[in-house]
Order: structure tokens, then sequence, then C-alpha cells
């Protein structure tokens, strides 16, 4: 986290200035001091990424995360943390800090902890995380489908097996988001990444054990009169 954390500070802090937010600002929504702001601001975007790309990060999903991670905060910090978390726990399940990490401890050379931990929450429910995954991928090849997307994103749930928890519900981390115009996923579905739809979905679902999936949209009156007609569909 040494070199992770402030190298996305300096990232996401010239995301935000960017669309015009102040310092005084971004430094209340990252929880830093003005001053800490302004230093990531007067450097360049080589710095923090020729350190994130030592650990195996690409500038590409550097900039993937940095967007992602302005967006939730824009919206309520503690989503962002939450992704955060996400982010961390992904990159540590697929090993990709490990290399880093040996070069300054070499006697962890034989260590594979993060991925056994993190990995195997990854590997858990894999068909559910593909059904969440897929739907996305229709989601986003949508033309249509960002107009009734709300203005506070949109999440998809999938409840696996028997869930009786949120850590049973399937979702995306940091949730679809409109960029330029399109819905885009940034992250990979995963096992407790919802907390709000997940709960909303198990209620749902401990009433009417039939239902398995959830998705939050503007209201519509004919999207109603669709998803009826579906149903009607369906129930036949």
């Amino acid at each position: 986290m040494e070199i992770f954390l402030p190298s996305m500070r300096a990232l996401v802090s010239k995301k935000l200035n960017s669309e015009s937010i102040s310092q005084g600002k971004i430094a209340s929504l990252l929880g830093i001091t003005r001053a800490s702001v302004s230093l990531y601001l007067s450097g360049g975007r080589s710095k923090p990424l020729d350190l994130l790309s030592q650990l195996g990060i690409s500038s590409e999903d550097a900039d993937r995360y940095s967007s992602l991670l302005a967006e939730d905060l824009k919206k309520n910090p503690v989503y962002a943390v939450s992704t955060l978390y996400s982010i961390w726990s992904d990159l540590l399940g697929k090993g990709l800090l490990c290399s880093a990490h040996r070069k300054e401890y070499p006697y962890l050379a034989q260590c594979d902890i993060c991925m056994k931990t993190f990995g195997t929450q990854q590997m858990k429910g894999s068909e559910a995380i593909e059904h969440v995954a897929r739907a996305v991928s229709l989601l986003e090849s949508s033309n249509a489908f960002v107009h009734v997307m709300l203005q506070v994103s949109v999440n998809v749930a999938y409840a696996y097996g028997e869930a009786v928890s949120v850590d049973d519900v399937v979702a995306i981390p940091g949730r679809i988001v409109k960029v330029r115009g399109n819905a885009r996923s940034f992250m990979r579905p995963e096992f407790g990444a919802s907390t709000h739809l997940a709960r909303i979905l198990l209620e749902v679902k401990f009433r009417m054990t039939n239902f398995r999936a959830a998705i939050n949209l503007k209201y519509n009156p004919r999207i109603e009169k669709i998803l009826r007609s579906a149903r009607a569909r369906n129930s036949q």
C-alpha cells in the first residue's frame, strides 16, 4: 500500500481536478491535506504510473481504477473505500503484487498466502460470476440502456445458491456508470460487492424464492409494462 495508495491518490486528484473540482473539495473527499493535493497536482502523471507499473499495474488499469474511484468519491466516499478494497483484493488474488513484495523481502520467495486467500474467494461460485458478467456485457453493448440508468449509477445482483447474506450475492464493485454516453463497468463481478441492492434482493427472495437477480433502474412506465409482459410470458 505504500506505493499503491499515494499513487492512486495522485491520479484521482488529477482526475477530479480535470472536472473543475477545487483543491479544498478534493482534499476533503480524499481525507488528506490541501497541501498534499497541491503536491499531487504539481507533479506529472508519469511518476505515479511508473510506480504502479513496478507493482505490475498497467497504465490502462491505473487509469481505469482512478476513474472509478473518482466517480465513487463524488457520490459517496464510502463507495470509494469499498471499491478500493475490491481493487486491492483483486490484485492480491491474482498475485500481481508478489514480485514487488519479494524484491523487498526475499525470504518470502515461496509465499503464496495472498493468492490462496483472495484467489480462493474469487474462484467461489465462478458460474454465478459469469452469469453477471454476461449480463453486464449485454448492458454495455446496448445503445438504449443508458436512457434508463439512474444518476447514482446501476448495479446488477445475483443471489448464488441458498444465499442468506450479502456475501452470497454477486454484484459489480463500483457499479455500472455512464462514460461518454455509454454504460461501462470497470471491474469484474464478485461476491459481497453490493450492500443496498443485495439486501433488497435477499428480502424479495425470502418472500418469493424463484427470484434470483435484481437491477436498479430509472422508473419508466414503458419498462414496467415490458417487464410485466415478460413475467406473464414466463409464467405460462
